[in-house]
């Protein structure tokens, strides 16, 4: 019932994404939040696939490397929504980027972010790689910096644009809350961590 549930939340992300970016495909907004949102359903959907056993080292990698691309994407999403106003420079968009690029890369292609990763009766476990450390601190850092931005908008903006930003402030911090801490910060501070709590954490949203 629960990956059931997963595959359900899973689908509507990929289709949100999609008609999103289909409503207005030439607008900058539009394309960071279709890029975030199916971002997010290929990373919930590979840790579903995960779960089946089939190939954990894999899925397990997968999984990380379109989590390593979600801070980019939201970083991009709040440098132009509503507006490009106070966004940040290119270099540093492009360089948020860059950092998520290699982060993706070395999730799949080494053992310096996860490693001996198994699929057990109370989920799968994984052990964190030398870099691990390093893939957190960009990943907190980016999401707190983008969301700064997004709070800093949502203080200068009024009528609609300010009621929006509310919602989209208000939803981001409590899935950020709830996914970073139990799947980031734990598996730094014990070194191993369990999938089992990203299935918790999804199916309380």
């Amino acid at each position: 019932m629960a990956q059931i549930a997963q595959i359900l939340a899973a689908s509507l992300l990929l289709v949100l994404g999609l008609f999103v970016l289909r409503a207005q495909p030439r607008r900058t907004a539009n394309r960071a939040f279709a890029a975030q949102t199916l971002l997010i359903g290929g990373w919930v959907l590979s840790i579903i696939v995960l779960h089946t056993g089939s190939h954990p080292g894999l899925w397990s990698g997968v999984s990380f490397a379109s989590a390593a691309m979600i801070p980019s994407a939201f970083f991009y999403f709040t440098s132009v929504y509503p507006t490009i106003e106070r966004a940040p420079s290119r270099l540093f968009l492009r360089l948020t980027l860059l950092l998520g690029g290699c982060f993706a890369v070395l999730s799949i292609a080494s053992n310096l972010i996860i490693y001996d990763v198994a699929v057990e009766t109370v989920g799968v476990s994984r052990k964190v790689g030398a870099l691990y450390p390093a893939f957190a601190v960009y990943f907190v850092a980016t999401w707190c910096i983008a969301l700064y931005i997004l709070i800093d908008k949502w203080r200068r903006s009024r009528g609609i644009a300010r009621a929006q930003l509310q919602y989209v402030v208000a939803g981001i911090i409590v899935g950020l809350a709830g996914g970073i801490s139990t799947n980031l910060i734990l598996p730094l501070i014990t070194g191993e961590s369990t999938y089992s709590r990203v299935s918790h954490w999804l199916m309380s949203l």
